[in-house]
């Protein structure tokens, strides 16, 4: 929600800082990890070891590759269609 609201006010950081009481930093590194990997890059990895990568067929790596393009095209249409207005 934060990200999207920052993206929709042409990332007015401040704009969400004083909306949602969340750190300067808080919004740009979520922002910044949204554009890099969509939802994906938002997920909270903390304390997950080398072990629970979980060992996909290329087939399903495939399909999860496809998943974050999507994901990646619908925020850049997104972005894209802000900056045309």
């Amino acid at each position: 929600e934060i990200v999207t609201f920052t993206i929709a006010h042409e990332k007015d950081y401040q704009a969400a800082i004083e909306k949602f009481g969340v750190s300067y930093q808080q919004v740009y590194s979520w922002v910044r990890k949204f554009e890099e990997s969509g939802s994906q890059g938002l997920i909270d990895r903390r304390g997950k070891g080398l072990d629970s990568k979980p060992n996909l067929t290329e087939a399903e790596e495939l399909q999860l590759k496809i998943k974050q393009l999507e994901e990646r095209n619908r925020y850049l249409e997104m972005e894209n269609g802000l900056l045309k207005k």
